[in-house]
């Protein structure tokens, strides 16, 4: 990073959370892409397990911008901060089993996952708005065009089968 490049953007993460992944997701979803205090007071009003925790993820990283303001002597307004990465990911699942009938056993799986937030400044936002390459759409190519260059590739005639 150059000298005059200041940073601008700032994550946290929280790991092995004893949570469902799947169930954290919905939370996350909710507040990805608005402004941190928003975000932050919609997490306090939503009534899921997984809220406090992205809550604190999300303070976590406002409080790195500050960290990292501070250090660099640089300003960052954190009330202008937007959360632009919300991710919940799957952790490490312990395996337990309960017994059933017949001397069998039910295996129980009591998953984990990790929380991460990014937060950036408004502008670095913005600049990401464009597509990335791998979202445009893909060029359609004809049937026959794709044997003409599978014949070439193999050396036969487009129609001739084996």
């Amino acid at each position: 990073m150059a000298d005059t490049e200041t940073k601008r953007e700032f994550s946290a993460s929280a790991r092995n959370i004893r949570m469902s992944a799947q169930k954290c997701r919905t939370v996350a979803n909710v507040v990805r892409g608005r402004s941190v205090p928003e975000a932050i007071t919609l997490l306090g009003f939503i009534s899921r397990r997984a809220a406090p925790y992205l809550k604190k993820v999300i303070e976590s990283a406002v409080a790195n911008a500050e960290d990292y303001a501070n250090r660099e002597g640089v300003n960052i307004d954190t009330e202008k901060l937007i959360v632009c990465d919300a991710r919940v990911d799957v952790g490490p699942m312990m395996k337990r089993w309960r017994a059933r009938s017949r001397g069998q056993a039910a295996m129980i799986l009591r998953r984990s996952c990790h929380f991460s937030a990014t937060v950036a400044v408004p502008e670095l936002v913005e600049e990401r708005k464009q597509k990335p390459l791998w979202l445009k759409p893909r060029k359609r190519v004809s049937k026959e065009a794709r044997l003409a260059k599978r014949a070439a590739k193999s050396g036969k005639s487009a129609g001739e089968k084996k």
